[in-house]
């Protein structure tokens, strides 16, 4: 056994990766924490190929202002440092090789997700079935960006009639209006649809605990990232 789940011939080898930036513009700009806007999704697309003619593909999604990475880093890393440890050598070491270079989360990320598409078609099967998940079905969740009431609101509704039953709601710029909005979500949806918010790190230790407890009066099952990611003692308390 190994990092990725099952024995593997040492002659199993990574023979080639590859980056492909791209964009894909989205129907309407997504706001969330502070001042983060997003109009358009800029991501990497991260290939990798084996010895055996199996391949890999995963998605590298930057997010400067949270993990610190770009298109430009992302490609950068793979290219000069990343590749270079990982081609020629046994895929059982590719995880050992990956923890080398520090931090480059999202990078280092996207080729392990790769490696484990690519093995799933080296022992043919799905991805599915070779990482051995346990559920047929999941719930689809939409991310409803933060905006004025009346488009927020016209837009959870045309997700609800398009079938999804699970929603994300950014929140952290205005928290009265932010509960105002949940409150509204959960008059116009009641059970039917569950809620959750994302935060992006805007809460603070002093006032994440009253905040969270009145978000969960609210009706709201858990808020995602409500403090900053350096703050490691603060988070585990809450």
């Amino acid at each position: 056994m190994n990092a990725f789940g099952k024995s593997l011939p040492d002659s199993l080898t990574i023979t080639h990766i590859a980056t492909t930036p791209y964009r894909l513009p989205m129907v309407g700009a997504l706001q969330w924490g502070k001042h983060s806007v997003l109009s358009e999704a800029r991501h990497v697309l991260v290939s990798v190929h084996l010895s055996d003619g199996s391949s890999g593909m995963a998605e590298a999604p930057p997010r400067p202002t949270i993990y610190g990475e770009t298109v430009e880093s992302i490609t950068a890393i793979i290219a000069r440092e990343l590749a270079p440890r990982l081609c020629g050598q046994p895929v059982a070491q590719a995880f050992r090789k990956l923890q080398e270079i520090k931090n480059n989360q999202t990078a280092k990320g996207a080729l392990d997700m790769a490696v484990h598409s690519a093995l799933a078609q080296h022992f043919g099967q799905s991805l599915r079935t070779y990482l051995g998940t346990t559920m047929d079905r999941i719930r689809v969740s939409y991310i409803l960006g933060i905006g004025e009431r009346e488009s927020v609101l016209a837009e959870a509704q045309r997700v609800f009639e398009q079938g999804v039953r699970v929603l994300k709601v950014k929140v952290g710029r205005d928290w009265q209006s932010d509960l105002a909005l949940i409150d509204e979500l959960r008059s116009l949806f009641g059970e039917q649809m569950w809620l959750y918010a994302d935060a992006n790190e805007t809460l603070s230790p002093e006032e994440a605990t009253t905040i969270l407890r009145h978000a969960r009066e609210h009706g709201l099952r858990y808020c995602e990232e409500p403090l900053p990611v350096e703050l490691i003692r603060e988070r585990a308390a809450l």
